[in-house]
């Protein structure tokens, strides 16, 4: 009986060392996503939910899918970017390209509009917990 107990401390041990910078599987479809968690620095946040990702800096809000983690901890998806700042307002949310990649503690996104109308827009973050960011602007 002893034993048992330290095995299932072991188990319960090892289900809680995942965090933010650790991808999660989703079991129904095999497949590793980018974990639930938020991603800061300076004005900078980025929050994952279930279902999507948002990257808040400054006035610029960013929004796509919650994307699949490759075995390199590289990601991509398709989402929109746009400036959102009282009544100079970006209503249409121009298409954009996010990709990144995760190292270590550092999750690295890179957004590109495909209009091209700003230039690429890189980010450094760090984890920094849980919840979804507050926007600066409204």
């Amino acid at each position: 009986m002893r034993h048992v107990c330290w095995v299932v401390f072991g188990v319960l041990l090892a289900g809680c060392s995942g965090g933010p910078t650790a991808p999660q599987p989703n079991a129904a479809q095999a497949e590793v996503l980018l974990a639930v968690g938020r991603w800061s620095s300076g004005p900078a946040c980025l929050s994952v939910t279930e279902s999507s990702v948002d990257i808040y800096s400054g006035c610029w809000h960013g929004q796509f899918k919650r994307p699949q983690v490759g075995s390199d901890g590289t990601f991509s998806g398709e989402g929109t970017y746009r400036f959102e700042a009282g009544p100079v307002r970006d209503e249409t949310g121009q298409t954009a390209l996010f990709s990144g990649s995760i190292s270590g503690d550092t999750l690295t996104l890179t957004v590109v509009r495909t209009d091209k109308s700003i230039s690429a827009v890189s980010y450094a973050l760090s984890p920094s917990g849980e919840g979804e960011c507050v926007p600066l602007c409204r």
